[in-house]
Protein backbone atom coordinates (compact mmCIF):
# COMPACT_ATOMS: atom_id res chain seq x y z
CA UNK A 1 0.00 0.00 0.00
CA UNK A 2 2.86 2.38 0.74
CA UNK A 3 4.38 1.76 -2.70
CA UNK A 4 1.01 2.28 -4.33
CA UNK A 5 0.35 5.49 -2.39
CA UNK A 6 3.85 6.78 -3.20
CA UNK A 7 3.38 6.05 -6.88
CA UNK A 8 -0.03 7.70 -7.02
CA UNK A 9 1.19 10.80 -5.15
CA UNK A 10 4.71 11.13 -6.57
CA UNK A 11 4.21 14.71 -7.79
CA UNK A 12 2.84 16.00 -4.48
CA UNK A 13 5.51 14.07 -2.58
CA UNK A 14 8.20 15.71 -4.75
CA UNK A 15 6.61 19.10 -3.99
CA UNK A 16 6.76 18.35 -0.22
CA UNK A 17 2.95 18.49 0.02
CA UNK A 18 2.41 14.81 0.91
CA UNK A 19 4.25 12.49 3.26
CA UNK A 20 3.66 8.74 3.02
CA UNK A 21 4.84 6.73 6.00
CA UNK A 22 4.63 3.29 7.43
CA UNK A 23 5.20 2.44 11.07
CA UNK A 24 3.53 1.59 14.32
CA UNK A 25 0.66 3.63 15.70
CA UNK A 26 2.88 4.63 18.61
CA UNK A 27 5.29 6.23 16.12
CA UNK A 28 2.61 8.88 15.57
CA UNK A 29 3.63 10.37 18.93
CA UNK A 30 7.03 11.35 17.53
CA UNK A 31 5.91 12.41 14.04
CA UNK A 32 7.12 15.74 12.72
CA UNK A 33 3.74 17.47 13.16
CA UNK A 34 1.64 19.38 13.34
CA UNK A 35 -0.12 18.25 10.17
CA UNK A 36 -3.01 19.89 8.37
CA UNK A 37 -4.38 16.53 7.17
CA UNK A 38 -3.96 12.95 8.32
CA UNK A 39 -5.53 10.14 6.30
CA UNK A 40 -5.65 6.40 6.99
CA UNK A 41 -7.14 3.59 4.92
CA UNK A 42 -8.35 0.28 6.35
CA UNK A 43 -6.48 0.76 9.61
CA UNK A 44 -9.24 1.56 12.09
CA UNK A 45 -10.62 -1.98 12.28
CA UNK A 46 -7.32 -3.11 13.80
CA UNK A 47 -7.28 -0.52 16.59
CA UNK A 48 -8.28 -2.03 19.96
CA UNK A 49 -8.99 1.47 21.33
CA UNK A 50 -10.26 3.69 18.53
CA UNK A 51 -10.68 6.76 20.73
CA UNK A 52 -7.01 6.49 21.81
CA UNK A 53 -5.99 6.16 18.15
CA UNK A 54 -7.83 9.37 17.27
CA UNK A 55 -6.38 11.00 20.38
CA UNK A 56 -2.90 10.36 18.94
CA UNK A 57 -3.96 11.87 15.63
CA UNK A 58 -5.59 14.83 17.40
CA UNK A 59 -2.30 15.58 19.14
CA UNK A 60 -0.52 15.74 15.77
CA UNK A 61 -3.11 17.90 14.00
CA UNK A 62 -2.73 21.62 13.61
CA UNK A 63 -5.67 23.75 14.74
CA UNK A 64 -8.32 23.36 12.06
CA UNK A 65 -6.58 20.27 10.67
CA UNK A 66 -8.59 17.26 9.58
CA UNK A 67 -8.30 13.54 10.23
CA UNK A 68 -9.97 11.16 7.82
CA UNK A 69 -10.17 7.41 7.94
CA UNK A 70 -11.57 5.22 5.20
CA UNK A 71 -13.01 1.78 5.77
CA UNK A 72 -14.15 -0.91 3.36
CA UNK A 73 -15.49 -4.08 5.01
CA UNK A 74 -13.66 -7.23 3.94
CA UNK A 75 -15.92 -9.83 5.50
CA UNK A 76 -17.77 -12.45 3.49
CA UNK A 77 -20.63 -10.71 1.63
CA UNK A 78 -20.02 -7.22 3.05
CA UNK A 79 -22.94 -4.83 3.03
CA UNK A 80 -23.57 -1.12 3.24
CA UNK A 81 -24.93 -1.79 6.74
CA UNK A 82 -21.49 -3.15 7.76
CA UNK A 83 -19.76 -0.04 6.45
CA UNK A 84 -22.24 2.34 8.11
CA UNK A 85 -21.94 0.50 11.43
CA UNK A 86 -18.18 1.10 11.38
CA UNK A 87 -18.70 4.73 10.37
CA UNK A 88 -20.97 5.24 13.38
CA UNK A 89 -18.41 3.60 15.69
CA UNK A 90 -15.61 5.74 14.26
CA UNK A 91 -17.69 8.91 14.62
CA UNK A 92 -18.12 8.22 18.34
CA UNK A 93 -14.39 7.53 18.77
CA UNK A 94 -13.50 10.77 16.98
CA UNK A 95 -15.90 12.75 19.15
CA UNK A 96 -14.39 11.17 22.29
CA UNK A 97 -10.93 12.27 21.11
CA UNK A 98 -12.08 15.88 20.74
CA UNK A 99 -12.59 16.06 16.98
CA UNK A 100 -15.55 18.12 15.75
CA UNK A 101 -17.48 18.70 12.51
CA UNK A 102 -17.56 14.95 12.01
CA UNK A 103 -19.22 13.72 8.87
CA UNK A 104 -19.31 10.59 6.73
CA UNK A 105 -18.68 10.30 3.00
CA UNK A 106 -19.97 7.15 1.37
CA UNK A 107 -19.06 5.46 -1.92
CA UNK A 108 -21.00 2.70 -3.61
CA UNK A 109 -17.97 0.52 -4.31
CA UNK A 110 -17.91 -3.26 -4.24
CA UNK A 111 -17.64 -3.67 -1.29
CA UNK A 112 -19.13 -0.37 -0.10
CA UNK A 113 -16.76 2.15 1.47
CA UNK A 114 -17.04 4.97 3.98
CA UNK A 115 -14.72 7.76 5.00
CA UNK A 116 -15.23 9.49 8.33
CA UNK A 117 -13.79 12.99 8.56
CA UNK A 118 -13.32 15.13 11.66
CA UNK A 119 -11.53 18.37 12.48
CA UNK A 120 -9.44 19.65 15.34
CA UNK A 121 -11.10 22.85 16.52
CA UNK A 122 -9.39 26.16 15.59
Amino acid sequence: MVKQAARRNRKTIAADRVLVRTGTIEAVRTADGPFTKIFSVNVIQFMPDQAAFFGLLYDQLAAGGIAATAYQPRTKNPTRTDAIAMANQVSVAMRCAGLTNIHVEERDFKPPAVCVIGARPE
